[in-house]
């Protein structure tokens, strides 16, 4: 763990270390991630799964988008909103399916609106991450794009149904303490290649 530090810092050390793990290191994480994750009830029993498609030295999600469809599940990758910012549609993926690079170079898929399921809907939502801490807290790229997305967790508190947030995260990539604000959507939960970190419910 690391010391608190500010956001800008704590984000330019861990981005740095990411992109230094050789790719067979990013390979076996990947697979002892996805192990942990598939024997969680939480993937176990969600049917509408959020993820996404890595990229910049993320910890690998597609052994688990993979072995998700195989079990059925309907799985959905985000994509930028064309018109709101920092929103995010969840657009079904298939396998095979062709991406398309958007504003950031992040493949997502094709903007179908039959393909978008209301994020209110999700079962279980994968999601990227610089740094969490065991609070719950997570810090991302800093465009807030999940934050936005899911601030109705924060404002609506009689929902009979409620999205689970899991991070991926490699081990390193947690903090002692993250600087927290207002507006920042807490993770259920952060998994890595060693444990699974229940944080928020």
């Amino acid at each position: 763990m690391r010391n608190p530090s500010t956001k800008k810092q704590i984000r330019k050390t861990l981005l740095l270390q990411r992109s230094q793990l050789p790719l067979k290191q990013q390979q076996q994480k990947a697979i002892k991630l996805t192990y942990i994750v598939s024997q969680r009830p939480e993937f176990i029993f969600s049917r509408y799964i959020a993820a996404y498609w890595p990229s910049r030295g993320e910890i690998n999600s597609l052994p688990l988008i993979q072995h998700a469809i195989s079990l059925k599940k309907r799985c959905y990758l985000p994509v930028l909103h064309p018109r709101h910012l920092r929103q995010l549609y969840f657009v079904e993926y298939k396998l095979n399916d062709s991406l398309i690079p958007n504003r950031w170079g992040i493949l997502e898929p094709k903007l179908i609106l039959k393909k978008i399921i209301p994020a209110s809907a999700l079962d279980l939502v994968l999601m990227p991450l610089v740094a969490f801490d065991t609070q719950g807290n997570r810090l991302g790229m800093g465009g807030g794009y999940y934050d936005t997305t899911f601030s109705f967790l924060k404002t609506d508190t009689i929902l009979h149904h409620r999205p689970y947030l899991l991070g991926l995260a490699y081990e390193f990539q947690q903090v002692k303490k993250l600087p927290f604000n207002r507006q920042d959507v807490p993770l259920s939960a952060v998994a890595t290649e060693k444990k699974y970190y229940t944080l928020h419910n």
